[in-house]
């Protein structure tokens, strides 16, 4: 987030004046973004892009394990709590899914299982969630660090489609 908030800002900067040293205005806003809290520096990456970022809320469920693995040596406390009941830390992303479509039946992909006939393969998205409880450990599986990783893809994405990457 800090780096996407400098990116933006000294984006918007240059196109007021084009003469200005990035280089001192660019240290400028990496000390500013430094000193940002979560969530203010989300708005004002916000107000820089004129947009909202889509995955935001997932990878502030992300911030939130990352803390709790960092501060709490991975043992889930009520500061880590992100639900309503603050009982649960709950990581929630975006995921691939491959599926096979045969008319409008949607049939999981399953590695070494043939699909159905005359299906075609999909790749699509869904949402997932982990939840781990006061006083459990924080401890993910292969598969759900791979969830997580696609969400940092979907995130990533998001980004590159709201800065113009690509785009002439």
């Amino acid at each position: 987030m800090e780096r996407l908030f400098v990116f933006k800002a000294l984006q918007n900067e240059v196109k007021t004046n084009p003469t200005l040293d990035v280089g001192v205005v660019e240290a400028c806003l990496k000390d500013k973004a430094n000193k940002f809290n979560y969530p203010p520096l989300v708005a004002a990456v916000h107000e820089q892009l004129g947009d909202t970022l889509t995955y935001e809320k997932h990878c502030r469920t992300i911030k939130t394990a990352r803390n709790c693995l960092v501060h709490r040596n991975g043992e889930v406390t009520v500061k880590d709590c992100n639900n309503n009941q603050n009982d649960k830390l709950i990581i929630s992303g975006n995921r691939f899914k491959m599926f096979f479509k045969k008319g409008e039946e949607e049939i999981p992909a399953e590695i070494g299982k043939l699909g159905p006939e005359n299906a075609a393969l999909m790749l699509g998205a869904e949402e997932f969630e982990i939840q781990f409880r006061i006083g459990e450990r924080v401890d993910i599986s292969l598969k759900q660090f791979v969830d997580i990783l696609n969400t940092c893809i979907f995130f990533n994405a998001d980004i590159e489609e709201k800065i113009g990457v690509g785009k002439t």
